[in-house]
């Protein structure tokens, strides 16, 4: 015997759909009923008394189920309530809990980690290009305060990288808008104009040319993440816990209520990157699998009109998100995030000129938020940079020392053990000293012209005592 529990029965333990689709849930649960085979009435037997809801008359009704014997035809009001029992009992049905966020992210982590990875000749550079809307405001002009001093700036931001992972960034802006006359007026009455000036504004840094060159470099808002781990689980908990080797993202303020480990992830997307492969934007979109409190938004739409899934770190409807392509985990969008780029000067090209009043002028405080940052298409590989801007091939060093300095040793006692060195083996091509917070300890790196140099120098920097490791690197085809 089949009737209306048994369907839903069979129906709650069909297979789960990942996402819920109510109108496809409808269909598949109608189904499901006109699927049921007719039931011919069973006959009364000579001693069995009529049902009295079959025959109209009242009487005792017959313990049991009802039977079904003819085809169902469900109102609205049936279905509705037959899904919303499906609500209830399916954990997770009606909304799209982490751990859909976390299939999701997963599957675009795989399908990142199988892009190709752009391959540069020299004299080539990989060219990126973005447009980001910044909200720029000046807080107070000396003593002086300007709350309505607010205005939308518009920007482009282009980046170039060469193969050796040097990278330039070029930004320019468009003339200031305001969400209202009032803070038009408090624009200008603050010293700021609404057409900006000396731009572009630009910035490079060429790939070190240390061997040893392993911490993460910032500059200019480009990050060096070459040496961040890309086992996911390893970049999650190194996220979420403040702990990378790249300093700015550590101490990263997240926005209330957001995921730190969520906000710290979308500042190394959206910044340009030095040493970025597809197996580290993999391990990225890995680790915000794993970091806790990463939801599933959905479908979203960028302002430069481009359809992805949404993903957001906050509790609140409006609080920082990313849309990322699935398919091949390009970003889309980042909406109300942190980012090095807003920091390239671009609120310094508002500033009217002396003697006119200002930040400039005056001192005070304001800076810049990024409202969204969209990609503009994808990476192209050119061959020249815009004027201005200058990457140069890392120097080819034949041998070099690293030495990590005995904690209790200061940089005074290193120095008459540089001169014997230079003395006796002649000056290094570049020599760097780096010391604890306290001038002692650190590190020191030698970049010399041959091995039989280094030898020279290793010698006295081993006899010093001064050194608790050394580290050494010989050129391939030196001798």
């Amino acid at each position: 015997m089949i009737d209306e529990l048994d369907v839903l029965h069979g129906y709650l333990h069909e297979a789960p759909h990942p996402r819920f689709d109510l109108v496809a849930e409808t269909e598949r649960f109608l189904a499901a009923l006109r699927s049921m085979p007719d039931e011919p009435d069973e006959p009364d037997g000579p001693d069995e008394p009529e049902d009295p809801e079959d025959s109209g008359e009242p009487g005792p009704r017959r313990p049991g189920r009802r039977r079904l014997t003819r085809p169902i035809a469900l109102g609205i009001g049936a279905v509705a309530a037959a899904l919303l029992l499906v609500v209830f009992l399916i954990p997770g049905v009606s909304r799209q809990p982490p751990l859909a966020a976390a299939a999701e992210l997963q599957q675009i982590a795989d399908n990142a980690g199988g892009q190709a990875a752009p391959s540069l000749a020299a004299g080539q550079y990989l060219a990126t290009t973005e447009r980001i809307s910044l909200l720029g405001t000046v807080s107070d002009v000396g003593s002086t305060a300007t709350p309505d001093a607010q205005a939308t700036i518009v920007g482009t931001f282009s980046t170039f990288s060469d193969r050796y992972g040097g990278s330039c960034i070029a930004a320019t802006s468009e003339p200031a808008q305001f969400a209202g006359p009032v803070n038009s007026q408090a624009w200008k009455a603050a010293g700021m104009v609404d057409v900006p000036a000396d731009q572009p504004i630009s910035t490079c840094s060429d790939a070190s040319a240390s061997p040893f060159q392993a911490a993460p470099i910032q500059s200019g808002g480009i990050i060096d993440v070459s040496a961040l781990p890309t086992d996911p689980a390893v970049l999650a908990q190194q996220l979420t816990t403040g702990t990378t080797a790249v300093p700015s993202i550590n101490t990263l303020e997240p926005h209330p209520g957001v995921s730190a480990g969520f906000e710290r992830a979308v500042y190394l997307m959206v910044s340009p990157q030095i040493g970025a492969t597809p197996q580290f934007t993999a391990a990225l979109y890995g680790a915000l699998s794993r970091i806790p409190g990463v939801t599933l938004v959905g479908q979203q739409t960028s302002h430069l009109g481009v359809s992805g899934l949404g993903f957001t770190g906050s509790s609140a409807s409006d609080g920082p998100m990313i849309i990322v392509d699935p398919t091949d985990g390009a970003l889309l969008e980042a909406r109300d995030i942190s980012s090095p780029m807003a920091f390239l000067g671009l609120g310094q090209s508002y500033l009217a000129p002396a003697p006119t009043p200002s930040i400039g002028t005056e001192g005070g405080s304001g800076g810049t938020s990024i409202q969204w940052l969209d990609p503009v298409g994808s990476p192209t590989v050119v061959t020249s940079l815009p004027d201005g801007l200058t990457l140069s091939p890392p120097a080819v060093i034949p041998a070099a020392i690293e030495a990590t300095v005995d904690p209790s040793v200061a940089y005074v006692q290193i120095q008459p053990l540089s001169v014997t060195m230079a003395t006796r083996y002649g000056l290094p091509s570049s020599a760097g000293y780096g010391a604890d917070a306290d001038g002692r300890g650190g590190s020191v790196e030698y970049d010399l012209h041959s091995v039989a140099q280094m030898r020279g120098y290793a010698m006295i920097l081993e006899a010093s005592g001064l050194f608790n490791s050394f580290r050494f690197y010989q050129a391939p085809g030196q001798t």
